[in-house]
C-alpha cells in the first residue's frame, strides 16, 4: 500500500482558535435563547444497531431505548468512524475523522490542541462532565471539568482489568445530575455492556431462549482469531456460539435497563422533556458473520460498523421520526453545536443531523479498524475497503481490496472489486487522498500503560 504513504493530514483544531471565537460570539450575543440547557450524550459500548427496537420471544429487547426513539428521531443508517472504542468516541466528541483528531487506536491520547464538545461548551458556561466505564477512554478527558474514570468491577478472564458496572455508572451519573440540575451542563455517560465478556446478572438471561445449535467452537489463546472464541470472551464450560449470542442479548437487556434507570432520573427532575439527549454506540460486534465470533475493532463490515443513533430534541420535537439518510457518528458534534448556535466555534467534518441530509450526490462516509489496518469508504450503495498490508488482526487470507453492494448484498458476502473496477478505483482514491498513517502513530502513554493495553489485545 505504497499509495498510503503520500497522503496529507489536516492539523488539529487549535484550542486558542476556539477560545477566541467563543469570546467573539459571547460579545456579539449570538447564543439562542431557546437553546437546550441540558445536553446529555449516552454511548453504549459494542451495541449493534440490529439489536435495538426488536422483539425476542414477544418481548422488546430494548424497551428503554425504544421509548427514547419514540420521543425523538431514529437514524437507521448510521456508521461509526472507527470500530475501536477510543477513536470512535474521539470522532463523536470532535466531529473529526480519526486521521484528523489523531487517534487511530486504544493507545494514543487526544492531543491538547484538539477541540471537543466539552471544550467548546465549557467555554460557553456549561458545566462539563464525563463518566466513563472503560480503561480505554481515559485518554479523552480534554475539556471536562469532572471526569469520573475510577473502575471497580473485574473482568471474568482478566482479573487485572477493570470496568464500571452499569449499576455504578447509573448511580454516579444520576447523583451528578441531581447535584447540578439547576445549571446548564453537557454530560457524557458511557456504559460498558454489552461489551464482553457477556456476564450479566441472571435476571437478564433468557434461559428458555438459550437453544443449543450443536456447533462447538474452540477457545483461542488470543483476543483475535478467526473461527474461534476470543480468550477474554470465554464463558466457563460454554462452547456453543448460540449461547454466546443469547448472552450478548442478555447484556443488551442489562444495559438497556440501566439506561432507562438513568433517564428516569431526568424525568423525575423535570429535565427530560426539554433536554437534548443523544444515544449511540461506539461500534458493533461480530457474532459469527464472516467467521468472526464475539469480536470488534478488526473489521469494518456492517456488523461492526453500523450503530444505533437516537436524538431526542427539546420538547420531544419530531417525536417518532425515522430517518433513512446515511449519517455518521461524527455528525453528533455539529448537531449539538447547531442547536446551541455555536457551529462557528468548532470546525467539524460532519453535518447537523437536523439539517437537510439529502443531496443530489451520494454522501461519502469513512470508517476504520484498530490502527487503521482496514479503512473503508461508503458512498451510496457501494462500500470499498482497503487493507494496509499489515496483517495483524484479520489473518493472512483477508482480501487487500473489497467492494460490496450494500443494497443487493447487505451481508457483504460477494466481493465485486473485479467486476466493478471503476467504482473500486474511484473509492480507493477517496481513501488514499485523505489518509496518512504516519500521522497516526504518536503515543504519550507509559510502557506500563501500553503493556496493559497489549494484554487487552489492542496492541501487539
Amino acid at each position: 500500500m505504497k499509495a498510503l504513504r503520500n497522503m496529507k493530514a489536516r492539523r488539529p483544531v487549535s484550542r486558542l482558535f476556539v477560545a477566541a471565537m467563543a469570546a467573539l460570539l459571547a460579545a456579539s450575543g449570538c447564543s439562542r435563547s431557546d437553546a437546550p440547557r441540558h445536553v446529555v450524550l449516552i454511548t453504549i459500548d459494542t451495541l449493534r444497531d440490529d439489536h435495538v427496537g426488536v422483539d425476542r420471544g414477544g418481548k422488546p429487547l430494548t424497551p428503554s431505548l425504544d421509548r427514547i426513539a419514540a420521543d425523538g428521531i431514529r437514524y437507521t443508517d448510521a456508521i461509526t468512524n472507527s470500530t475501536v472504542t477510543r477513536p470512535a468516541h474521539a470522532s463523536i466528541l470532535t466531529g473529526l475523522y480519526p486521521w484528523h483528531h489523531g487517534i487511530p487506536d486504544q493507545v494514543t491520547k487526544l492531543g491538547e490542541g484538539v477541540a471537543t464538545l466539552a471544550t467548546v461548551l465549557g467555554e460557553r458556561g456549561f458545566l462539563t462532565a464525563g463518566i466513563v466505564s472503560s480503561y480505554t477512554l481515559r485518554g479523552l478527558s480534554t475539556g471536562f471539568e469532572y471526569f469520573h474514570q475510577r473502575l471497580r468491577s473485574t473482568e471474568l478472564n482478566r482479573p487485572g482489568e477493570h470496568y464500571k458496572s452499569p449499576e455504578e455508572t447509573t448511580r454516579i451519573a444520576a447523583d451528578w445530575v441531581k447535584e447540578h440540575a439547576g445549571k446548564a451542563f453537557f454530560l457524557w455517560v458511557h456504559y460498558f455492556p454489552p461489551h464482553g465478556p457477556y456476564t450479566p446478572p441472571d435476571d437478564f438471561i433468557d434461559a428458555a431462549g438459550e437453544k443449543p445449535s450443536g456447533e462447538t467452537l474452540e477457545v483461542s489463546d488470543l483476543n483475535y482469531e478467526e473461527g474461534a472464541i476470543p480468550m477474554y470472551q470465554a464463558l466457563p464450560g460454554i462452547r456453543d456460539p448460540a449461547i454466546y449470542r443469547s448472552r450478548y442479548e442478555a447484556n443488551v437487556r442489562y444495559v438497556d435497563f440501566h439506561v432507562g434507570a438513568f433517564v428516569s432520573t431526568l424525568r423525575e427532575l423535570g429535565m427530560y422533556e426539554n433536554a437534548l439527549l443523544l444515544v449511540t454506540a461506539d461500534h458493533g460486534e461480530s457474532l459469527g458473520e464472516h467467521d468472526w465470533y464475539f469480536a470488534h475493532g478488526n473489521l469494518v463490515y456492517d456488523e461492526q460498523a453500523k450503530v444505533p443513533l437516537l436524538v431526542k430534541l427539546p420538547g420531544n420535537e419530531r417525536a417518532g421520526s425515522v430517518v433513512t439518510d446515511p449519517v455518521e457518528t461524527l455528525d453528533i458534534a455539529p448537531t449539538v453545536l447547531a442547536l446551541l448556535n455555536l457551529s462557528e466555534l468548532m470546525p467539524t467534518e460532519g453535518r447537523s443531523l437536523l439539517g437537510d441530509l439529502e443531496s443530489s450526490a451520494p454522501r461519502l462516509r469513512f470508517s476504520q479498524t484498530n490502527d487503521a489496518e482496514l479503512v473503508c469508504a461508503i458512498e451510496g450503495r457501494w462500500k470499498f475497503t482497503l487493507h494496509s498490508g499489515d496483517r495483524r488482526l484479520v489473518g493472512p487470507t483477508h482480501p487487500e481490496r473489497e467492494l460490496y453492494d450494500r443494497e443487493r448484498d447487505p451481508a457483504e458476502t460477494t466481493n465485486l472489486v473485479s467486476e466493478e473496477r471503476n467504482v473500486a478505483r474511484r473509492l480507493e482514491h477517496e481513501i488514499v487522498s485523505r489518509f496518512d498513517p504516519r500521522t497516526l502513530r504518536p503515543s504519550d502513554l507509559t510502557e506500563d500503560e501500553i503493556e496493559r493495553l497489549r494484554s487487552l489485545g489492542y496492541v501487539r
